[in-house]
C-alpha cells in the first residue's frame, strides 16, 4: 500500500550493553529504513483501537509489511517514537507509537 506523504522512516532496535561502572544501557542503533507516514492521534480515531494505550501519541503507516515490533524506535526528522504495538495487514503495517 503507498501512502502519499511518504518519507523515509528509520527504524532503531535497543541492545543493552554495560558501562564502566557495570551499569547495563540501552543504547538503539539503525536496524532498517522504511517508507511510511507519522499521524498524530485523534480521540475520534482511536477510541477502541487495538494496541492504543494512555501513553500512546501518533500512529505510523509503513508502505509494505515489515517486522516492526514493540520497544524498537522509529525516527521520523528530529522526532523519535517509541513502538508501542504494531501489526502487519499484508499490504501495510500500522504500528502505535509513543513520542519519546
Amino acid at each position: 500500500m503507498r501512502f502519499p506523504n511518504s518519507r523515509t522512516l528509520i527504524v532503531k532496535t535497543a541492545t543493552e550493553t554495560v558501562n564502566e561502572i557495570g551499569e547495563a544501557v540501552e543504547t538503539y542503533t539503525q536496524s532498517a529504513t522504511v517508507k511510511g507516514e507519522v499521524w498524530p492521534l485523534t480521540a475520534n480515531s482511536t477510541r477502541g483501537a487495538m494496541g492504543v494505550v494512555d501513553t500512546s501519541t501518533h500512529r505510523a503507516m509503513i508502505e509494505k509489511p515489515v517486522a516492526v515490533i514493540m520497544n524498537q524506535q522509529i525516527v521520523d526528522g528530529a522526532q523519535t517514537y517509541l513502538v508501542q504495538y504494531a501489526q502487519n495487514w499484508g499490504t501495510h503495517t500500522e504500528a502505535v507509537l509513543r513520542q519519546v
